[in-house]
Formats: structure tokens, C-alpha cells, sequence
């Protein structure tokens, strides 16, 4: 069962469309380079491009330094 059944479903390749009054409210599948991701527009993202809402890059997740025993 869809998360919003009353919203419409949406299929967007292009990262660089601006984000119309139009979009409000609608469900939309974004396409990042490597898999789909949901996102429903609200009134406040309006005027902005639809990339800057995309994670296109994976975060870097750093290794915990271990610390070297002494031996006596």
C-alpha cells in the first residue's frame, strides 16, 4: 500500500528543473545517478532547482583510529 494514496506519482530524471507552484504537494521518484528516491514538494521548496533536495554523493564514513597497547 502507497504511503500517500491521495498524492500522484511523479517520474524525474532531470535534476535541474525548478520546483513550480505546480509541484506542491505531489509525490515525485528522482532519479540520483544510481537509484530512485521519493520526495513530496512542499510550498517553501518552491523557486528552488530539484537537486539541491537530491543526495547525489555518499557520505564518507571514517574508520575509529585504534589505539596501539604498550608492551613492556
Amino acid at each position: 500500500m502507497p504511503l500517500f494514496p491521495h498524492i500522484p506519482n511523479r517520474f524525474m530524471f532531470s535534476l535541474k528543473e525548478i520546483i513550480y507552484r505546480d509541484f506542491v504537494n505531489f509525490k515525485f521518484f528522482l532519479y540520483n545517478g544510481k537509484t530512485w528516491t521519493t520526495r513530496v514538494f512542499s510550498a517553501y521548496m518552491t523557486g528552488y532547482k530539484i537537486g539541491s533536495f537530491v543526495f547525489t554523493r555518499k557520505k564518507a564514513i571514517f574508520k575509529k583510529n585504534q589505539k596501539k597497547s604498550k608492551k613492556k
